[in-house]
């Protein structure tokens, strides 16, 4: 999961170029803390609830958001 950061940011600065690239990498590195805590205090509820399976349904709740919104944006040619 750490490596999604590194390669997001390569990806960023790919596109992207002065002003565009720091406003970009600024708005990613606050979605990703904010992810992150999020998803800590999500794992921390769900211990609560379930014991120690609360952290893989957290992760895999995740996953199956992430993947949603990915077919969201697949394009079928």
């Amino acid at each position: 999961m750490g490596a999604i950061y590194a390669i997001s940011l390569a990806l960023i600065s790919e596109r992207l170029e002065g002003e565009e690239l720091i406003t970009a990498n600024a708005g990613y590195s606050v979605k990703e803390g904010v992810g992150g805590t999020l998803g800590i205090l999500f794992i921390g509820i769900a211990m609560d609830l379930f014991t120690a399976d609360g952290t893989p349904y957290v992760i895999l709740l995740a996953c199956i958001l992430y993947f949603s919104f990915v077919l969201t944006r697949l394009e079928i040619e």
